[in-house]
């Protein structure tokens, strides 16, 4: 098949975007599973080889997913270990109690830490 350029492939862009967001919105495909086909659809009409649909796919989604995956696992690891459950409760407490002290910024620091530490022993004891 011959290449597409200029204006066409512009077409065959906007077409593929409609599709993916009417199989994913209407018909409720899985979204990763609608991009590949979807990208393998638009390399197909556009004239590429089949090698350099592979391959371009693999390089971008690599690319992507390669910083992704940094988030992605550090957050399960916190999910899991309870790690992001602690650091909510932490900060609804010192949420609660900047409120609790006024918004005059005349604070006692020593007296919001003390009241903080006491707080966040307590909740560890019942998490325990």
């Amino acid at each position: 098949m011959e290449a597409v350029h200029g204006s066409m492939l512009l077409v065959y862009g906007v077409i593929a975007i409609a599709l993916l967001i009417l199989m994913i919105t209407r018909f409720k495909v899985y979204p990763f599973l609608v991009l590949i086909i979807v990208s393998l659809l638009l390399g197909l009409v556009s004239g590429m080889p089949m090698a350099t649909i592979v391959k371009s796919f693999e390089t971008g989604n690599g690319n992507t997913l390669g910083h992704i995956a940094v988030v992605v696992g550090l957050g399960t690891m916190m999910a899991e270990s309870g790690g992001a459950e602690r650091i909510a409760t932490t900060h609804q407490l010192v949420r609660r109690e900047e409120h609790s002290l006024g918004d005059d910024g005349r604070r006692d620091h020593r007296r919001f830490a003390g009241v903080l530490r006491s707080r966040l022993r307590a909740a560890d004891s019942d998490c325990v």
